[in-house]
């Protein structure tokens, strides 16, 4: 009897610890704030077929009245702004570096029913948790509409944005963690970091680029001249060619990961790109 006991509170204590566990888990916060944090950003403007591309990479600390603000550059290391981040009260707040004024830029607290301070976007409607770029998050949702995900921020609206833009067209592109891509929206650009200027009709592919035991081969159904830039996850240049016809380059001097390329040709209307894996 007295084993029988012994067992149950047992049980009960090891099941209450799952609990406790589990609920902690569930409820632990991704944050917005870290190093080497990358979004790209698609604006369409007027014309749906040219989508410009605004990258945003977190980078550096920055102290400002006994705060620590990271710094959100371009591509060229220019500082576009400085996000600090309350992981306590979950919210994120941001200011020009010309600036002393600090916004509010996400609240992750919000429910069902709250107002967002901002003058067009203002209810969230909804308030769920969904598997989003290899995590569960948070997901937010406004009557606007617009949506946030914990962690990662705004996917239909201006990710560094403090209010809501009427008939504002930005959507998030691309996210990488740490050079990792962990989000690519390809229905907007098959590029994450290279400008879209096509026709609306759908292009041929003429161009197609893969990567075998260091050689690097691009096949050309064309005889026009051409450009090839290949780019890092972070979209910088590392290598351009001009060529004609099909074409093959060593390699073996380029680290393994997941590269970017483009081919541009005045003869062939269009901008061709993809990407290709280094092993």
């Amino acid at each position: 009897m007295v084993k029988i006991k012994a067992l149950k509170i047992k049980t009960l204590v090891v099941g209450v610890c799952l609990l406790f566990i589990t609920k902690a888990f569930s409820q632990s916060y991704i944050p917005f704030v870290s190093e080497e944090k990358l979004w790209t950003e698609a604006n369409s403007g007027c014309n749906p077929n040219f989508i410009t591309v605004q990258s945003y990479v977190m980078r550096g600390d920055t102290l400002i009245d006994t705060l620590v603000f990271k710094k959100v550059c371009d591509l060229n290391n220019a500082i576009i702004l400085l996000v600090y981040e309350d992981t306590t009260q979950r919210k994120v707040y941001f200011r020009y570096p010309y600036d002393n004024t600090s916004f509010l830029l996400y609240d992750f607290n919000l429910q069902i029913g709250d107002t967002l301070p901002a003058p067009e976007c203002q209810i969230v409607i909804d308030r769920t948790t969904e598997y989003f770029a290899g995590r569960n998050r948070i997901k937010l949702t406004f009557d606007w509409p617009m949506t946030w995900y914990e962690g990662i921020g705004c996917v239909n609206h201006y990710i560094f944005y403090w209010r809501c833009i009427v008939g504002g067209v930005g959507s998030l592109l691309c996210y990488f963690e740490n050079d990792i891509l962990l989000y690519h929206d390809t229905n907007i650009n098959n590029d994450c970091f290279v400008n879209y200027n096509m026709p609306p009709l759908e292009k041929e592919n003429l161009f197609d680029l893969y990567c075998s035991y260091d050689i690097m081969h691009l096949k050309s159904k064309s005889n026009t001249p051409y450009t090839l830039s290949v780019y890092d996850l972070f979209g910088r240049e590392i290598l351009q060619i001009s060529a004609t016809g099909d074409m093959r380059k060593d390699v073996s001097n380029l680290p393994a990961g997941m590269y970017l390329w483009r081919v541009e040709s005045k003869e062939v209307s269009g901008v061709f790109s993809g990407k290709f894996l280094k092993n």
